[in-house]
């Protein structure tokens, strides 16, 4: 078993492992280190350590003070015209955001973009510098609020009913209205090239329709199934069966409405939706492949880095109640804009802060705002955090995990505490903890055990080494302006096919 694939069976059994200099240190639940798994550790300690001084990359840590986040067209081959772009979007939280930061670099290196979406984004689509279209026959929402989201996936028992949530939300069931919509943009406002948001297939139908070509961007990590099996019981072996169990799934309880909408349209069938992805011509994942590196993409998949400067999001700086270069502790409560049910949570990370030497900042999404919580003197609550402000003057940020708050804390070189609750968090907390950038808990954790991780995560150094080590390549990824050279090769090859 090679050096990856082991640390991967340790993970799994919920061993945790860290190197602080050439200690290897570890913590495993009662039970769980056989001693057969001990000596296996012991003669492996030199291999294991080298083999995090060889992820980590970097002999120092670099310095998260000044950070440039700007994009370097500097490497890009040259355009002899501009092309015009039509980005297809769902309200979603952090998906809009990020995907808002990849059209803004279009803008910049002097494209037309356009962005259909739910009204709601109006303003963050203006923001981008982008022109904006609002959805008309597809499921679309006019403000943020809990009481108008259609996708309540924080009621699914099982990832199953998860999956059957998310095609009748925006995936399979309402296809055809979305196709509606984007195909009345684009004879509107003709484009060369149809950027789609993860799994809103009614865009890709539309842009097929049009004979457009057209690209999807997976938002966070990469998602579906590996292009070669991954070693048996390592994590991206667990990880490509989930894939493929969740997509046969799909093909199950959403295809026959998918097939029914490109009847309608005049399109052919697919086969599977495993079979349709593989045909895309790109895949775009706005992810960094040091946080993702164990994966085996399909062909067609490029990573294009995250976006972390997002023009939407410039939030009003508020005033703090102390100097920012206070000597106690900064900590940073974010967590989800769109999940619910996160009150009783949020809490208890509150009461966690209360009476010790630390500060507190809470982030109050549209999910929050109008709770009602118990602040103790410590911790105050905002409606957005002074992320270029705050960030670099933070201790950990605690989070549900989500990727945009994950890759914008590690770009800083800020460490995490990671209690997921559902969609993609699982795997960046996951991710956070093996790569010993943070921790992760269980969203039922004590005040108690969210008190002691917090303390262990902000005494010991070597999480905010790794943290800011990581944070350098992520910054790297982000600057490539990857994503902008992919769209643009792809209107090229549409000219000359």
């Amino acid at each position: 078993m090679n050096i990856v694939d082991f640390l991967y069976s340790l993970q799994s059994l919920d061993i945790q492992i860290e190197v602080d200099d050439n200690q290897l240190r570890y913590n495993a639940p009662k039970g769980a280190l056989t001693d057969s798994l001990r000596a296996e550790l012991i003669k492996r300690k030199v291999e294991i350590i080298q083999y995090f001084h060889d992820q980590a990359g970097f002999s120092e840590p670099p310095s998260t003070t000044h950070i440039v986040l700007a994009p370097s067209f500097d490497k890009l081959p040259p355009i002899t015209q501009s092309f015009r772009f039509l980005f297809v979007l769902i309200e979603g939280g952090g998906t809009v955001p990020g995907l808002l930061g990849l059209a803004h670099q279009l803008v910049q290196r002097g494209h037309d973009v356009w962005a259909i979406s739910d009204p709601c984004n109006e303003a963050e689509v203006k923001a981008a510098r982008c022109q904006f279209i609002p959805y008309h026959y597809a499921p679309h929402r006019y403000d943020k609020s809990p009481s108008t989201t259609n996708f309540e996936d924080h009621k699914a028992e099982t990832p199953t009913q998860a999956i059957e949530l998310a095609s009748d939300a925006f995936v399979c069931k309402p296809a055809l209205a979305y196709a509606k919509d984007v195909l009345a943009a684009i004879e509107k406002h003709p484009v060369d090239v149809v950027v789609v948001s993860e799994l809103v297939l009614g865009g890709c139908l539309a842009a097929e329709k049009a004979n457009i070509p057209f690209s999807m961007i997976w938002w966070a990590m990469y998602t579906l199934p590996y292009s070669s099996p991954p070693p048996y019981g390592s994590i991206g072996w667990f990880s490509d069966q989930f894939a493929r169990f969740m997509l046969q799934h799909l093909d199950i309880y959403g295809l026959p409405a998918l097939q029914a909408a490109r009847e309608q349209l005049g399109l052919p069938p697919i086969k599977n939706l495993l079979t349709y992805f593989k045909g895309l011509e790109r895949i775009l994942v706005m992810s960094s492949p040091v946080f993702d590196h164990e994966v085996r993409p399909l062909a067609n998949v490029r990573y294009i880095g995250p976006t972390i400067d997002v023009p939407g999001w410039k939030q009003e700086e508020q005033p703090l109640p102390w100097p920012l270069d206070h000597p106690d502790p900064l900590v940073i409560i974010a967590f989800s804009g769109t999940m619910l049910e996160q009150h009783e949570i949020v809490q208890r990370v509150i009461d966690a802060l209360a009476g010790w030497a630390v500060r507190g900042v809470v982030t109050l999404g549209s999910n929050l705002a109008g709770k009602k919580f118990d602040f103790p003197e410590n911790v105050i609550p905002q409606t957005g955090v002074w992320r270029k402000k705050l960030f670099p003057k933070a201790s950990a940020v605690v989070t549900h995990a989500g990727h945009m708050t994950v890759m914008q804390s590690l770009a800083y070189g800020v460490p995490l505490i990671c209690m997921p609750m559902g969609r993609e968090q699982y795997g960046n907390a996951t991710r956070v903890a093996s790569y010993g950038v943070g921790v992760r808990l269980s969203p039922t954790a004590t005040i108690t055990g969210i008190k002691e991780a917090i303390q262990n995560v902000v005494n010991e150094p070597r999480f905010r080494t790794q943290a800011a080590r990581m944070g350098q390549q992520i910054i790297a990824d982000a600057n490539s302006a990857a994503g902008v050279m992919e769209l643009e090769q792809l209107a090229i090859r549409a000219m000359t096919k």
